[in-house]
């Protein structure tokens, strides 16, 4: 036996080969959206427009006390939709291992997952995750870091190289979810919406401009952006007594995070999610 072949058989079975994806496919083409907001804009609550709009959600929840999916189940009730929620799964992951886990080998923790065969993948509280999850998970792998001091050792206060590892660990956490397909026989895209809460504004150093984004410590910050076909402000406001919810989309100015690949969006739109959605996936062209 050559060494080729001997190495071969050390790395196990063939990884399959990524599938080429056609633009053409409505099979193929996904969109990935990011919202962000403070605590009851609206974020979870988004997750009713795919719903209407015909989709199988399935949502892996990191966010802090629990998933937030009794929004959903609440409206859907109120617009006489509660057949839908047949529609909606979800998982909660409360350690760093269980999210790598579903992302790396989802049928481990949902066997039924190709019965119930989502067209997206939610994944809901990514700040808590980065905040929270990974950040107990880096002091645990880490709990010896020289000249660290009795803080250190308790774990509350970070070193540079925990710092490092909050960096490393969310970009590479973000890439395992936004390339995850479902685990058919030929793997399947799916679309992905990921939810964050809003960071206390910024000012820009190099153009003094105050700047909304995502509450993600570390430079996996500046990264995120660009994964993301779409990228969404939820916010609420309250006008002659009534509240009122809101995206903020495109344009609106470059002090917010937002981002819009063509798509027809205004600066603000009003919160409806199902016309969102529709337009986020190309559907509004198909009932016009």
């Amino acid at each position: 036996m050559s060494v080729l072949e001997k190495l071969k058989k050390q790395q196990g079975p063939p990884r399959p080969k990524p599938p080429v994806i056609s633009l053409d496919s409505e099979e193929d083409v996904t969109s990935k959206v990011l919202l962000y907001g403070h605590s009851g804009s609206g974020k979870t609550f988004f997750a009713v427009g795919p719903l209407e709009a015909g989709e199988r959600v399935f949502v892996l929840s990191s966010d802090f006390g629990s998933h937030g999916l009794m929004t959903v189940r609440q409206e859907l009730k109120r617009r006489g939709k509660a057949e839908l929620l047949k529609n909606i799964k979800a998982i909660e992951v409360n350690t760093y291992e269980d999210v790598v886990g579903f992302l790396e080998n989802p049928l481990d923790y949902y066997p039924d997952l190709l019965t119930f065969n989502p067209t997206v993948l939610m994944w809901e509280g990514f700040s808590y995750f980065n905040i929270g999850i990974l950040d107990e998970y880096i002091l645990k792998m880490a709990p010896g870091a020289e000249n660290a001091g009795e803080m250190r050792y308790a774990g509350w206060t970070h070193t540079k190289q925990d710092w490092q590892g909050m960096k490393r660990g969310t970009v590479r956490a973000l890439g395992r979810f936004m390339s995850w397909m479902l685990p058919t026989p030929t793997p399947r895209p799916v679309h992905k919406i990921l939810t964050c809460l809003e960071a206390q504004p910024e000012v820009d150093d190099l153009t003094q401009k105050i700047q909304r984004s995502v509450l993600v410590h570390g430079t996996g910050k500046s990264l995120m952006g660009p994964a993301f076909d779409a990228i969404v402000e939820c916010f609420k406001e309250e006008k002659d007594g009534v509240l009122k919810f809101f995206y903020r989309c495109e344009g609106s100015s470059d002090k917010f995070l937002v981002k819009s690949r063509g798509f027809d969006l205004k600066p603000v739109e009003e919160a409806d999610p199902t016309r969102i959605w529709r337009i986020l996936t190309g559907r509004d062209e198909d009932e016009a």
